[in-house]
């Protein structure tokens, strides 16, 4: 995830590369990529609270409608502060 003030392209460069998009997890399963932009940042829609602890909720809830049942998560600056709160959720 990007950080304060970024957006989900931010981490397009990132996402492309080989070991990232293209492996296989500890488990040989493919992997997806998914790259998000928190709320009200980029294409997110615009809410009045902007607390780590909704963001990770909203962390959740998404991957939840996909199906996630584990990842990992990568978050840069606020989005690191967001994975970490989502991963004691």
């Amino acid at each position: 995830m990007h950080g304060l003030l970024g957006q989900a392209p931010n981490l397009r460069s990132f996402t492309l590369h080989p070991d990232v998009s293209g492996g296989k997890g500890a488990e040989g399963k493919e992997r997806a990529v998914v790259r998000v932009d928190l709320r009200n940042h980029g294409n997110s829609p615009h809410s009045p609270v902007m607390t780590t602890d909704a963001m990770a909720g909203d962390l959740i809830h998404l991957m939840d409608r996909l199906g996630i049942e584990t990842a990992v998560v990568l978050g840069h600056s606020l989005g690191g502060r967001i994975a970490m709160a989502a991963a004691l959720c």
